[in-house]
């Protein structure tokens, strides 16, 4: 499979190396093999797929009947909201394959750089954290918590819980969440709130 990690066919997002796809802001449910199909087919996107060569590529060394394959496909388009008569994702080649239609874009991971200060600095509090460590291929984290912060703002309540291995980054991501946030919010004033 190709070393992207993000393939973007709006309104979708497929985080390829996370095996997530997000609609737009949402975690879109998937289970695994469903989720190898479309990642497959996607990073394939433009071309005819054989049933033979999709079913090497998410079983390999397993026997996988047709109808197994085209029940994966169908779990795929009912995930996607497609339609196998009028397709806009996954188009159906009789006895040959498929074609995953929608161009495909992977954009260039972003990096975040922030420095973390051995004692916090008088200015953190207003937003103008300096950034200078590089934070790379954390996109979608830091989607889902700017996601899960616009819900907060709107009065949603959630708990929120990072987790993870040690030494894997959590601590990071939050960090450089947290310092974003505080660099959007760094010129807007802030009236006091009156509790009745």
């Amino acid at each position: 499979m190709p070393s992207e990690t993000l393939i973007l066919f709006p309104p979708f997002r497929l985080d390829v190396r996370n095996e997530h796809l997000w609609r737009d802001n949402e975690l879109v449910p998937v289970r695994p093999k469903p989720f190898a199909v479309l990642a497959y087919l996607a990073t394939h996107a433009g071309r005819l797929v054989t049933a033979t060569e999709l079913r090497k590529a998410v079983w390999p060394n397993t026997y996988v009947g047709e109808g197994l394959l085209r029940g994966y496909i169908r779990e795929v388009r009912s995930v996607l909201g497609d339609d196998p008569e009028a397709p806009r994702f996954i188009e159906t080649i009789p006895r040959r394959g498929y074609r995953f239609l929608p161009a495909v874009t992977t954009p260039p991971v972003s990096s975040f750089k922030f420095r973390v200060p051995s004692s916090p600095p008088p200015q953190l509090a207003t937003g103008n954290w300096e950034l200078t460590t590089r934070l790379v291929g954390r996109d979608t984290e830091l989607a889902q918590l700017h996601g899960w912060l616009a819900k907060a703002l709107r009065g949603e309540r959630q708990v929120v819980f990072v987790l993870g291995e040690p030494g894997i980054g959590k601590t990071t991501v939050v960090d450089a969440f947290l310092a974003g946030v505080r660099g959007q919010r760094a010129g807007i004033r802030r009236q006091p709130t009156r509790l009745n």
